[in-house]
């Protein structure tokens, strides 16, 4: 086991610092995405009643290696999902990415390292915001550079007075339907036109609601229904002042 706030690069990610630093190496935009399973919930979600597997949350070490690896065409951005969309079925709270061997099929607790390489274009300080609604960590050639502990609370619930647990499909609006996120913001100087190691690492605890609807109110909504998933957005500010999401690529010969 290693504990998250270690140095993050390893032997794949050495390897492409090595390839970075030859003047032949070419690029593509592309992150890698490491996917570690944390395990389940002790017993599923009821009405309001949530209760955490004390021995997977709050992650604080994973696994030697990754359970898959999967080679993605961008850092993506991940946004809640509409509550309707849920409660009909359409679609599942979002994760940060799905996996192709699914192996976060019935995971409650995962986490996910985001690998690539940030080209600055000009000398200056680069200023990196990273928002979530999970624990997140962003390093910078093995240096940690921002990060946030704070977790949205699976059972929250939008409400017309203090106490309530449930509220009517007419009172939500876009504004309830965004679940709790902070933000963590990191700066760093940066020469231009070399390759910067970039390694954001996300722990993510992911609820699929459980109660029926309700045959009396199809209406009503209590708080375990509404977790909408995992909230995922990076921006860089560089030094023209410009913010813009954050690019990484991988070099074109490098596999996961």
């Amino acid at each position: 086991m290693r504990t998250v706030t270690c140095c993050l690069i390893l032997i794949t990610a050495m390897s492409m610092i090595q390839a970075a630093d030859s003047p032949a190496v070419q690029f593509q935009p592309g992150c890698l995405a490491k996917i570690y399973p944390m395990g389940k919930l002790i017993e599923p979600t009821q009405w309001n009643v949530f209760k955490d597997n004390k021995d997977c949350w709050p992650i604080t070490t994973l696994p030697d290696a990754p359970t898959e690896i999967l080679r993605l065409p961008s850092l993506p951005t991940v946004e809640a999902i509409n509550l309707d969309r849920i409660w009909n079925k359409v679609e599942d709270p979002s994760r940060l990415v799905e996996s192709k061997m699914g192996c976060l099929r019935d995971v409650n607790y995962y986490a996910i390292e985001f690998e690539g390489y940030f080209l600055a274009p000009q000398e200056g300080t680069y200023s990196f915001t990273i928002t979530s609604d999970d624990p997140v960590a962003l390093y910078v050639e093995g240096n940690l550079l921002a990060q946030h502990t704070q977790a949205a609370s699976p059972t929250e619930c939008p409400s017309l007075n203090a106490g309530e647990t449930g509220v009517t499909k007419d009172y939500l609006t876009d504004s309830h339907l965004i679940p709790s996120i902070w933000s963590a913001q990191g700066t760093a100087s940066m020469t231009p036109n070399r390759w910067y190691h970039i390694s954001l690492m996300c722990r993510q605890r992911w609820i699929q609601p459980a109660r029926q609807l309700n045959q009396f109110n199809r209406n009503f909504y209590h708080s375990s229904d509404l977790n909408r998933g995992a909230v995922l957005r990076t921006i860089v500010l560089g030094p023209d002042q410009k913010a813009v999401p954050l690019s990484l690529s991988l070099p074109i010969q490098a596999k996961p």
